[in-house]
């Protein structure tokens, strides 16, 4: 396994040392690689909120689906009705908050698809830094 991989690391040192490459390239391929690292920490940043809005989500409903049914039996008519009504309206709340994510989702979707539609094919790649890849 380690012969293997020195091997295989010792082909891409050679496959390197035979690139031609001109600054303008190295200035291309430097710029890539800092949008890729902006880009990948907008994801990150996304995928924490992502994580913080769906763990509020749960706790919401957690505190919705709890209710003391001895409480709620010792309610007057008056009080159990607002209670119940109280309720309807966090269902409801709740329930569009839901709806808004889920739109979001499907158009974030919708976009990265584009994009990712968009991408060269290996041999667009190749043609267009006139790089030799593995």
């Amino acid at each position: 396994m380690c012969r293997e991989a020195a091997g295989n690391l010792a082909a891409a040192a050679e496959d390197l040392a035979n690139l031609k490459v001109v600054r303008s390239d190295l200035i291309k391929a430097i710029k890539a690689l800092d949008l890729c690292v902006q880009l990948m920490g907008q994801i990150k940043t996304t995928f924490t909120n992502l994580q913080i809005f769906w763990e509020a989500i749960a706790n919401m409903c957690l505190g919705l689906s709890k209710y003391d049914v001895q409480q709620m039996k010792d309610m007057r008519i008056k009080r159990f009705g607002q209670y119940v009504e109280r309720q309807m309206v966090q269902w409801i709340g709740l329930g569009r908050l839901n709806y808004n994510a889920n739109s979001v989702i499907k158009y974030a979707m919708a976009l990265v698809n584009k994009e990712m539609s968009s991408l060269p094919t290996r041999a667009e790649a190749q043609s267009n830094w006139n790089l030799k890849l593995m």
